[in-house]
């Protein structure tokens, strides 16, 4: 497939060929997203969440009554898990691993599915190079304006981002910048635009196409 290529000013340059395994498959596979998506959501839980047991818990260390002869159920510590304060019976305990695992085929079929999906929607935008010079925030704002991206969630995906543009966009919201080989399903679909230069297109196939 064709696409256009944009310069900093939102004119078109050129047009490339796209590879259509990347960015036009016929199907894009729901369920690989899905996959991909609880995957990386999944790996984020910390597992870091603990209950004490019986045997955790202070005190209780004095049969509360005698075994016989008080009418009450015997009993032999006020921390069971029955009793007021007492111990959690198949508690969650730390370190815990929830991270799924997913295939490597899975995980490309799942990228080439999403980012088929933003190309449909005409929701990624490709420009010849990111040309800061300098760190400057308001320049990068204008050059979001003038390619009609301002006001909206963008994904920048960068082959090599250089130090001028990682500064530029650290303080603009709905801005994210990431590298070729640091980009998810749940990246792509979760911004409402991608923002790419041609450098950086040519990489992602080389990462997807095999």
């Amino acid at each position: 497939m064709q696409a256009k290529v944009l310069n900093n000013k939102g004119q078109e340059v050129k047009n490339i060929k796209l590879a259509d395994d990347v960015f036009a498959i016929e199907n894009p596979n729901s369920h690989a997203i899905f996959s991909s998506v609880i995957s990386e959501e999944a790996s984020w839980r910390q597992g870091t969440h603990s209950t004490k047991t019986k045997a955790e818990v202070s005190g209780g260390g004095k049969k509360p009554w005698a075994q016989k002869g008080t009418g009450n159920a015997r009993q032999g510590s006020t921390r069971n898990p029955q009793w007021r304060h007492g111990g959690i019976a198949f508690g969650p305990k730390p370190n815990r691993n929830y991270s799924l695992k997913l295939n490597k085929k899975e995980q490309n079929l799942s990228l080439r599915s999403a980012l088929s999906i933003k190309m449909a929607k005409q929701e990624i935008t490709i420009i010849d190079s990111f040309s800061l010079n300098e760190f400057s925030t308001k320049k990068f704002l204008t050059n979001l304006k003038d390619l009609g991206l301002d006001n909206k969630k963008v994904l920048i995906i960068a082959n090599q981002p250089s130090d001028f543009l990682a500064k530029s966009v650290d303080n603009v919201a709905n801005v994210l910048l990431l590298g070729v080989n640091q980009v998810t399903t749940r990246s792509i679909l979760n911004n409402d635009v991608i923002l790419a230069s041609e450098e950086s297109i040519k990489a992602l196939e080389e990462r997807l196409v095999k």
